[in-house]
């Protein structure tokens, strides 16, 4: 369900949601193979249920574009760390995640700039192990050419704690 709004300049909306996991936790599964007394395993993807409540605002002030939103997994599953055990199978421990993030995006001249922050945490109280936070830098810079035939764009991703980062150049035409 979604519930969308416009208070003011600011558009809001509000929504839930109760569904399937379609990118699943995937663990490995040993068994026992009665022929030749071996080891088989076999890696296995679970998509469980999982509950989802979240929100974003978006508003206009001058040239910058504003918008914030905010996502909280009440019920989801997270895979077992006792799963990467060989013999063991999958394992699903209860937990929540919450991810919350704001960003702009403003015209400069023949450029678009686009900044955004995404905070990530999520926990399983039976299993503390599986607990982490990551941020996210997100930014991307623009340029249309030819009467917006032609556009360039960089992309980039940058998670300091990981001292991780993606960085990607795109050309497209019409």
């Amino acid at each position: 369900a979604r519930v969308e709004t416009t208070l003011g300049r600011v558009d809001a909306s509000a929504s839930a949601y109760r569904g399937f996991d379609g990118l699943g936790p995937i663990g490995f599964q040993a068994t026992a193979d009665p022929v030749s007394g071996g080891i088989v395993g076999q890696l296995v993807e679970v998509h469980p249920r999982f509950t989802m409540v979240g929100g974003d605002v978006e508003t206009v002030a001058g040239p910058w574009a504003l918008r914030g939103e905010v996502a909280g997994f009440v019920e989801r599953s997270f895979l077992s760390t006792a799963s990467l055990t060989p013999g063991f199978s999958p394992l699903l421990v209860p937990g929540r995640s919450f991810d919350a993030g704001a960003g702009f995006d403003r015209r400069l001249g023949e450029w678009r700039v686009f900044g955004s922050t995404v905070v990530h945490r999520e926990w399983a109280d039976d299993e503390p192990s599986l607990s982490r936070t990551d941020v996210n830098l997100i930014g991307s810079l623009a340029r249309s050419f030819r009467g917006d035939r032609h556009v360039a764009r960089g992309f980039a991703v940058v998670n300091p704690a990981d001292a991780a980062a993606f960085l990607r150049g795109l050309w497209t035409w019409k």
